[in-house]
């Protein structure tokens, strides 16, 4: 399913005899992946308005319908209904 580190083993002999075994092992992120982690974790501490957008983005003028060089336009998605809830409320309600 993802990247597996590699694991090596390397064993030290003194006289015919096991005296050591070191293992050595990939680190199991790479920069990209501790990257994208610090800049989750940094978003996620932001502050977000009810609608789950960051509040810096939500606000920015490159979103304002007003300014025209605006460089995105904010669009509403329909409303969506869970049946399996609706479902469970209304055998509650009776």
């Amino acid at each position: 399913m993802g990247r597996e580190p590699a694991e090596v083993t390397t064993h030290h002999y003194e006289d015919g005899v096991l005296v050591r075994s070191v293992t050595v092992r990939e680190p199991e992120f790479t920069a990209v992946d501790l990257a994208l982690l610090r800049g989750h974790l940094s978003d996620s501490r932001e502050p977000r308005g009810t609608h789950g957008v960051l509040l810096s983005e939500a606000m920015s003028r490159d979103g304002d319908p007003a300014n025209r060089k605006a460089k995105f336009r904010w669009v509403a998605a329909l409303p969506r209904t869970d049946f399996v809830q609706k479902a469970i409320d209304d055998a509650i309600d009776g």
